[in-house]
């Protein structure tokens, strides 16, 4: 886990920076490559989007919230008639 020095003085019991295994998502094809399987995550997630959420643990209030999301889940969403 890599540690960073905020801009501002935050006790070290508030701080916490996580690593995140990005080089195990191939974004291109929205799979999750690990050693022995390759995870397809349109249909590990049914269609839904993947969330990243960043919480202030002393308040409880969201920072940010994304969705991402990936041309192949549109098969889920697109009706055909």
């Amino acid at each position: 886990m890599l540690q960073s020095k905020p801009p501002w003085p935050v006790p070290h019991a508030m701080c916490r920076t996580h690593l995140l295994a990005d080089h195990s998502m191939d974004w291109h094809s929205f799979k999750l490559l690990l050693p022995l399987l390759h995870l397809d995550m349109v249909r590990v997630l049914d269609g839904q989007p993947a969330g990243i959420m960043v919480k202030d643990l002393a308040t409880g209030q969201h920072l940010m919230h994304l969705e991402v999301w990936h041309q192949m889940m549109l098969k889920y969403y697109l009706v055909e008639p």
